[in-house]
This record gives C-alpha cells, structure tokens and sequence, in this order.
C-alpha cells in the first residue's frame, strides 16, 4: 500500500461454528496477532451458560487490514465477508493545510491584540480570536479522526452458533399404535363415505316404490278380510 495515500477500510465478517466461545477466543488469537484491539464487543449465553452469539468490533492497523480480513475467514464457516475502502487522501491534505492556516490567522490577531490601545478595538479583536480559536479546535479534531481512521482499520465480526436440531423420533410401539390408528380413521371415514352414497342412490327408488305400496297394501288387506262367498 502506498504510504502517501490515506484510505479508510473497513469490513464485516458473519461465521457460523458449534463452539460460539472458542470461535471468539480464535477471533483474539487473530487481533493479538495482527497487532490489533477489540474496541467493542458484545457477547450473549444460552440458559446453560454457553455462549451461543458474539459481535466484536476490532480495529487492526491499516497495513494489515487484507491479511487480518482473510484470517478471519478461516476461523469458523463463513457466512459472508465484504469490506470497503475509501481514498480520504484529499481530505487529509485539505483539513491539515486549514488548520494551519488558521494557526497562523491566530498568531497575527494575538499580535494585533498586543498592539492594541483602545477598549473597542480590544473587543474586537478579542471576538475575531475566540472565532478563529473555535474554528481551529473543530478542524483538529477532524484531523485526529481522519488519522485515527486512515492508521487503523475498523473490521466487524459476528458470531453465530450452528446447532442442528433432531426431531425426536417416536418409539416402536408408539409408531405402531398411531399408524392403526389413522388407518381405522381412515377405514371409517372411506366406509361412511360409501354408505352415504349408497343411501343416496337407492333413497329415491325407496321413496316411490313406498309411494306405490302403501295402497296396494291396504287394498291387498281389504280383500282378505272379505267373507268368502258360499258355493249353491
């Protein structure tokens, strides 16, 4: 990388491993090597005490931010890694040349506040200084950032834990007794169903041979109950 340049990195990287609290321990092994700190770090446990997540934010010096992306990969299952770098080079060079320019605009108003006699001219003078002083405090502190930012590299790493869950399996006996279970539900509900079918198709025939009998029948009655006529 080339020295003259100033470039902000900065990179995320999503693992998933079984053991969340040796995968962070991993993740230290790789900042203490490259040189660099955990700025912040947030870490949760299961009910057992476990640890079942962790998000780390580390800063790594800039020259080696690439080799500290790459060796971060490789300490559980890479889920995703994408890392961004910005060229501030201008920025830099504009913010440092300001600040010293404003250096020097204070310098000149100090002397003029020297030299002054009256109270006017005190105050004013006075007011262009606490301007001028306030404008150079911002512009360090824009300074010390973009330095902070351009040395070390800002790379965030989150931490999942990879855990397969088995469905219980039922026992033998168990399996046996819901599998006759649903085929007897299954064998009633197919012999319901073919009966209120039947019913159906037979139920108008029934309708009207009993339309038709009823008559015939009280007829077939009548007539047996009429005396015999005797022979001459």
């Amino acid at each position: 990388m080339d020295t003259d340049r100033k470039v902000i990195s900065t990179g995320t990287v999503a693992l998933r491993a079984e053991d969340v609290g040796e995968a962070r321990a991993e993740v230290q092994e790789v900042v203490d090597r490259y040189g660099g700190e955990v700025a912040e770090e947030n870490t949760g446990t299961d009910d057992d005490g476990d640890v079942s997540r962790s998000r780390l934010v580390l800063r790594v010096p800039t020259a080696r931010f690439d080799s500290a992306v790459e060796s971060l990969k490789e300490v559980a299952d890479l889920v995703d890694a994408s890392t961004t770098s910005e060229d501030v080079t201008t920025r830099v060079l504009d913010v440092d040349i300001r600040v010293r320019v404003q250096r020097r605009s204070i310098r000149r108003i100090e002397l003029l506040l020297d030299r002054a006699e009256s109270i006017r001219d005190i105050v004013a003078i006075e007011a262009q200084l606490s301007r001028r002083q306030a404008d150079l405090a911002s512009l360090e502190k824009q300074q010390d950032h973009l330095a902070d930012q351009t040395a070390q590299s800002t790379i965030t790493v989150s931490i999942a834990r990879t855990r397969e869950e088995r469905k219980a399996e039922p026992k033998a006996d168990d399996a046996g007794f819901l599998t006759g279970l649903a085929t007897g539900w299954d064998g009633l509900v197919t012999t319901a169903v073919a009966a209120a079918t039947v019913l159906g198709a037979v139920l108008p025939f029934a309708v009207v041979a009993l339309l038709l009998g009823l008559p015939a029948w009280a007829l077939l009655k009548r007539l047996r109950r009429r005396p015999a006529v005797p022979a001459e």
